[in-house]
């Protein structure tokens, strides 16, 4: 896996391969606790130039997502945040509602993490789905309900 994503960092023409690599592995980063390093990649490979095709977009739709939710992970929520609103602008370009709740999942816990409830609970509402497609594992409304369950 090192391996890889070394060759890809090797030219330029390959970054976009790292790019995709990257944005895969950043669940198997997270539930591995290697946050650090899964940031390092995708920071990486997000800083090289950006291709304008839909194929493109996506592939750094997905790598934005991941670097939001490990930035997240590791308390950073202004670069999860500037990351997740990065992720569901590319995925509304391409009209891609499934990755639209997955941007708007990481940015809810963002806000439920920071205490704005309120704006959590806009947030799940705004992805116009009962409960959004996960980006991590358990329950998407898990954090509406205890952010509701707060305010009782």
């Amino acid at each position: 896996m090192l391996a890889a994503l070394h060759w890809c960092q090797e030219t330029g023409d390959r970054a976009m391969f790292g790019l995709r690599l990257a944005g895969a592995l950043w669940p198997f980063w997270h539930f591995r606790s290697h946050l650090i390093e899964g940031r390092t990649w995708l920071q990486l490979f997000l800083a090289q130039p950006a291709d304008t095709g839909i194929a493109t977009r996506s592939i750094r739709a997905r790598a934005l997502l991941g670097a939001g939710w490990l930035a997240y992970f590791q308390d950073d929520y202004a670069s999860g945040a500037a990351s997740g609103t990065e992720s569901l602008t590319l995925y509304q370009q391409e009209s891609d509602a499934g990755g639209c709740a997955g941007a708007l999942n990481l940015l809810d816990f963002r806000a439920v993490a920071l205490g704005d409830y309120q704006g959590a609970i806009e947030l799940l509402e705004e992805s116009h789905l009962p409960t959004p497609p996960l980006a991590v594992g358990g329950s998407a409304s898990l954090p509406l309900r205890q952010a509701q369950e707060r305010r009782l």
